[in-house]
């Protein structure tokens, strides 16, 4: 499949590939989450602020890294944690649009939940585990306390 010629939304081609994922046909999840981060990418281009369209390229980018995962290929799936995390940490560092930096800091909430999991069960080094907490204490402090 040539990109463009897919007249599939980024939905079906991320459940077509949330299919192979469960059928553990890694190389064809591995095409159809390439291919739905693509597709995101494009409508983000065009509409940064499309907060579903970040959702979902986070997910697919969450998707990718869990089938890297599960082949073993842990550089491969941290990475594809990294990307969306990362992005997202540099809008809201680098973006002076506070609505822009709302959606940021939301999205960074979902990146930071896997990134963190990622990093008990594969330990990073003591600096890098080190940002994460920082990042998750920026990400979380605004929100109220209970007791």
């Amino acid at each position: 499949m040539v990109r463009g010629e897919n007249m599939n939304t980024w939905k079906e081609v991320m459940g077509i590939g949330n299919h192979f994922l469960n059928q553990q046909n890694w190389a064809e999840a591995e095409r159809h989450f390439e291919e739905a981060i693509y597709m995101l990418e494009e409508i983000l281009s065009k509409n940064p602020r499309c907060v579903a369209s970040i959702q979902g390229w986070i997910g697919a980018h969450h998707n990718l890294a869990e089938m890297f995962q599960n082949v073993g290929k842990l550089e491969d799936a941290q990475r594809c944690l990294l990307i969306p995390h990362q992005s997202m940490l540099h809008v809201y560092n680098h973006n002076k649009d506070p609505d822009l930096q709302l959606i940021a800091l939301s999205a960074i909430k979902i990146t930071l939940t896997p990134l963190l999991k990622f990093a008990s069960l594969y330990p990073p080094c003591e600096s890098c585990l080190e940002q994460l907490e920082l990042q998750a204490q920026l990400a979380y402090r605004d929100e109220p306390t209970y007791h």
